[in-house]
């Protein structure tokens, strides 16, 4: 059986469902615990506060433990795409809300 993490069951779920990632490499298992022990259960707001929380403090320590920076756009953005269409990096950029 799963252990329950919240009472609210998507927020049970979601958090489930970022923990079976962690294997592929998409979070940490211990800033995702941490980060749940801070949400109040079935408070949305809450949720989107504390992963936007975590969000920024993980991006902080990224950019000052990096020596310089790096322009990753031509990592994810691809080799041929048409003048009008926006880079991804500038949408995810632009997320600041849940």
């Amino acid at each position: 059986m799963a252990r329950k993490f919240f009472n609210d069951d998507q927020f049970n779920f979601e958090l489930q469902f970022a923990m079976g990632g962690v294997h592929y490499g998409a979070g940490d298992l211990g800033e995702m615990l941490s980060t749940a022990d801070r949400i109040v259960d079935g408070d949305a707001d809450s949720w989107c506060q504390e992963w936007i929380a975590t969000g920024q403090r993980v991006a902080t320590i990224a950019e000052e433990r990096t020596p310089f920076r790096h322009d990753w756009e031509h990592v994810i953005t691809p080799v041929v795409r048409p003048a009008s269409t926006p880079s991804p990096m500038s949408s995810i950029r632009s997320r600041h809300h849940c």
